[in-house]
């Protein structure tokens, strides 16, 4: 498949398993609202919100990443400071 679109192995391997493990993510909720449970399915959304808040602090953490979240909060205050 990753040579079938043009993509590099090790790019589609990680676009898999990141769909892969996504994926009850998005079943649960739309199981959950076609049997009209609308609370279990409103707790789970805020719960992966809370996951996904919790993985973003992380990453700007991490030393891979630190200089592109500078970045973004450097222009953030600079567009503050312009209004």
């Amino acid at each position: 498949m990753a040579e079938a679109s043009g993509l590099v192995q090790s790019f589609f391997g990680t676009l898999f398993l990141a769909a892969s493990t996504s994926l009850p993510e998005v079943v649960v909720p739309i199981a959950t609202i076609r049997i009209r449970k609308i609370d279990s399915t409103m707790t789970n959304i805020n719960d992966a919100s809370l996951r996904l808040n919790e993985n973003m602090e992380a990453l700007k953490h991490n030393f891979l990443f630190r200089g592109y979240f500078k970045k973004q909060e450097k222009a953030k205050l600079k567009e503050q400071k312009n209004k």
